[in-house]
């Protein structure tokens, strides 16, 4: 405990002294809110914030009996799921890395399309294979979902890269602010699903 607080205590001392930043002048609220008024009023805005809803709505619906699958049937220890969180992080990585490099000039609406497909498809392959007793190995059911994150990563980075193009200057955070708060709503609701 006493690494922590000796660590936040460095960080905070760096960020306090290190750290400086231009004051600029205050914007009004009223103008600030009718420029995101503005911006919502483009069809493409509402599309995106109507994808952003619908998209977090049902890509998230997962086997309810996920977690008692994998603790009695498959036996997963958390330190071969912690194993494969970190290399997840990693395959999110080369994802990003990748469509930087080759994604920027692809159909966005395809793309999307795609990586939704190719989700459902790779995670149905070891949910059934566990679940009707065909193959019950841990690393089975931990490294097959690994190739799930490919197509879920290409598909955020795709939604978020076309939020980046409709913005206007000055807008960023509150229409970020507004994605995340419609991305958000739709939590409730696929956990029903």
């Amino acid at each position: 405990m006493g690494i922590c607080a000796a660590t936040s205590h460095v960080t905070g001392a760096v960020a306090w002294y290190c750290i400086g930043e231009e004051k600029v002048e205050r914007r009004s609220m009223r103008v600030e809110l009718g420029k995101l008024f503005d911006l919502i009023q483009y069809r493409v805005a509402c599309q995106v914030l109507a994808y952003q809803f619908f998209g977090n709505m049902f890509s998230y619906v997962s086997v309810t009996a996920s977690t008692p699958v994998q603790s009695v049937w498959l036996t997963i220890s958390p330190v071969n799921s912690s194993i494969a969180t970190t290399i997840s992080t990693f395959i999110f990585i080369a994802s990003l890395l990748a469509v930087r490099q080759w994604g920027l000039n692809w159909n966005w609406r395809w793309m999307i399309v795609i990586t939704e497909l190719a989700v459902v498809f790779v995670d149905c392959i070891p949910t059934f294979l566990t679940i009707w007793d065909v193959v019950r190995s841990q690393w089975y059911c931990l490294g097959v979902p690994l190739l799930e994150q490919v197509p879920t990563n290409i598909g955020f980075i795709v939604s978020n890269y076309c939020m980046v193009e409709i913005m206007e200057e000055g807008t960023e955070a509150a229409f970020y602010g507004l994605v995340v708060a419609a991305s958000s709503l739709a939590s409730p609701s696929n956990r029903s699903l």
